[in-house]
């Protein structure tokens, strides 16, 4: 019995830092597209480093796809589906296993608010390192 408790003791560390997933519904009211809402997510908390995010293709007219505009955001790894995107809003997204990951660079927009201009796309490709 001491040696199954002990066993048990063990595990937690590995279990508290197992690795979930969460899908992108996003629509909820007043924060359709906002990454940072918990609502938006299946597993209805925001995703963080030990998150595998996916985002699925959206066949609405809504183009209902996350956008980060409150901060920089750090996931474990992030699969977006073919046609899908990502906005990206001067932050940054930090993807520490690019390897389970699946992306082009053309479905993560970056968008960028200047002075002189008062905002445009760039679909400059995301420098995705680990």
């Amino acid at each position: 019995m001491k040696k199954f408790i002990l066993f048990l003791f063990g595990l937690l560390p590995l279990m508290s830092f197992s690795q979930k997933a969460a899908i992108w519904k996003g629509n909820s009211p007043g924060h359709a597209l906002d990454w940072h809402w918990p609502a938006n997510w299946s597993s209805n908390s925001m995703p963080d480093e030990f998150t595998d995010v996916i985002i699925p293709l959206d066949n609405s007219t809504s183009f209902n796809y996350p956008q980060i505009q409150k901060g920089d955001v750090e996931i474990n790894s992030l699969y977006i589906s073919p046609g899908a995107m990502l906005l990206l809003n001067q932050f940054e997204i930090v993807i520490l296993d690019v390897r389970k990951s699946y992306f082009k660079s053309s479905q993560i927009i970056r968008k960028i608010k200047s002075n002189d201009v008062k905002e445009f796309i760039s679909l400059q490709p995301l420098n995705a390192s680990n």
